[in-house]
């Protein structure tokens, strides 16, 4: 069942390569790995290793990398990272205020991933950015 749940994975948007403020001045934290962040490293792990066609497709989309070595997905703690991570998930999900801290998963050395638990319908949204945090495509999974 959770396979089938991870391939039916929708992207819902790739909205160009918008360049996110820098927020260097900013000391916003990526949120500690918690129970909930674990699951989603393990759903990102999925997607980026598995050889099954519709996870192919979704990974393709997400313009994600294939990953042959998992411990190339990690959680990210560098402050700066954190902060510039926050802003552009902030401009991605058109988010007002102060940017919220979020979680990071650096995706080989080119992506990174980007989420805070909120959702997209019933889905929970994540955000995939290039290593300068420009924006290349949001999922719901």
């Amino acid at each position: 069942m959770k396979t089938m749940v991870f391939a039916l994975l929708v992207v819902i948007g790739c909205t160009g390569r918008v360049q996110p403020a820098h927020a260097e001045t900013a000391h916003i934290a990526c949120m500690p790995s918690s129970g909930f962040a674990d699951g989603s490293r393990s759903y990102v792990v999925e997607l980026t290793t598995s050889s099954d066609s519709v996870q192919q497709l979704v990974r393709a989309a997400a313009d994600l990398p294939v990953v042959t070595d998992t411990t190339q997905i990690v959680f990210v703690s560098d402050s700066t990272v954190c902060a510039r991570a926050a802003a552009a998930h902030a401009i991605a999900s058109q988010q007002s205020g102060t940017p919220l801290p979020v979680y990071v998963l650096r995706v080989s050395a080119t992506r990174y991933v980007v989420f805070n638990g909120s959702s997209a319908g019933e889905f929970l949204a994540y955000y995939i950015f290039d290593q300068d945090f420009a924006l290349l495509a949001s999922l719901a999974g």
